[in-house]
């Protein structure tokens, strides 16, 4: 923070944009080409001495405020000083849409506001929609008062809880799409254009995707009971909360009373944690949950990506796992792109698979406890004497009807 020229009785608080530096040759620069220049070598300097510190042994967290072309190499970015207002809710959206489409991804803004009193209702959207940040903290001034979400009430605090388990359940998708940043420049969070074709979604920047599956709306209005989600009809989708498909008439223009509207893709397979725990430390070796969003042609496809979460032996041993999962005629395969050299392993502890419209009624794998709904939901849960699947080789999981 702060890791710009601060002058805070100037014009705009810093330097005269015309107040001539020289730079090492001697050559006369303004201060309007340097300032943001400062801050990418403040935090660029941290990362290289957080490596040097740690023997380069552990991956450097670095949060900067101040940021120039290149700063996403080295630190995540947080939109800075915001205000506790229904209007600086719903300008956060577009905000970290621009950040990522440049290239930016690992982005965020203080939820609740950093500035100013939340009221309860605005403090609990702001952890619905901050749950899909791809940087999620609460911050505020110290002249703040205090906003421990206990503080606000149990019916508040059920909310609130409820989002941030949401965002740690969410953990093995996010860190997988994030890989694919790493590694394709794709950005985290999506604006609609980019997804899908449309000369109406190229000015579109209240709602998004998080990676290619799930599309976030957020009711950023005080007084709206509900809101209207446009859903691309070539598409089929689900309620993520219910997990129920989208049907008829509320396709296309869809009106949701949710505080954040969040819907899943159909053609998608996601890795989550059906056990959100105190911190994601404890959680990485928990097993891993997929939910898998059929298409109109009842497929599905979908990618885990999985380290220590804190070396560099995923870039310097390829000690990584990155598998694959489809789901095509009634089979479930999984195959690895890469295989960890390590003990690092990952366990698969159920699967829910939406959109199947014909129930099936038997699996491949004695382990399994199959459940079929009406409402073609299809849960498939480990019988009480057995163990998590080790994710360690190729296997398929086939289903009879």
């Amino acid at each position: 923070d702060m890791n710009e020229p601060a002058i805070f009785k100037g014009v705009e608080s810093t330097m005269a944009k015309d107040c001539q530096q020289r730079d090492d040759s001697g050559a006369i620069l303004e201060h309007r080409d340097v300032h943001n220049l400062y801050g990418i070598n403040v935090h660029r300097s941290t990362y290289q001495g957080m490596l040097q510190r740690d023997d380069y042994r552990r991956r450097p967290f670095l949060l900067t405020r101040s940021f120039f072309v290149g700063s996403q190499k080295t630190a995540a970015h947080w939109t800075g000083d915001n205000c506790s207002s229904w209007g600086d809710l719903a300008i956060s959206v577009p905000m970290l849409l621009s950040l990522s489409a440049s290239g930016y991804s690992f982005v965020g803004a203080d939820i609740g506001g950093f500035t100013g009193e939340p009221s309860t209702r605005l403090l609990t959207r702001w952890y619905q929609l901050g749950a899909f940040y791809p940087f999620c903290r609460a911050h505020a001034s110290h002249k703040s008062k205090r906003r421990e979400p206990w503080l606000f009430g149990s019916k508040t605090l059920a909310e609130i809880k409820q989002a941030i388990n949401l965002r740690y359940s969410l953990l093995p998708y996010w860190y997988t799409i994030f890989y694919e940043c790493h590694l394709m420049g794709s950005p985290v969070l999506r604006p609609m254009f980019m997804e899908f074709y449309d000369e109406k979604y190229l000015t579109m920047d209240d709602q998004f995707l998080v990676g290619k599956a799930l599309l976030v709306k957020p009711n950023s209005y005080d007084s709206a009971a509900k809101i209207t989600v446009h859903l691309p009809q070539s598409e089929r989708w689900y309620n993520f909360y219910s997990k129920k498909e989208i049907t008829g008439t509320m396709l296309g223009r869809m009106t949701s009373y949710e505080g954040v509207s969040c819907s899943l893709r159909g053609g998608n397979i996601l890795p989550t944690f059906s056990s959100p725990r105190s911190n994601s430390s404890v959680m990485r070796d928990d097993p891993i949950s997929l939910i898998i969003a059929l298409n109109h042609d009842e497929e599905a496809t979908g990618l885990l990506y999985w380290d220590d979460g804190q070396s560099f032996d995923f870039k310097n041993n390829g000690d990584f796992n990155l598998s694959t999962f489809k789901f095509k005629n009634d089979k479930l395969t999984h195959n690895f792109i890469n295989r960890a050299s390590s003990e690092l392993k990952v366990k698969l502890q159920s699967i829910t698979i939406l959109g199947k419209e014909e129930p099936l009624a038997s699996v491949s794998m004695e382990c399994w406890h199959l459940k079929t709904s009406g409402t073609g939901i299809i849960e498939l849960s480990l019988k009480e004497d057995s163990h998590p699947v080790i994710l360690d080789h190729g296997w398929k999981l086939e289903f009879g009807k």
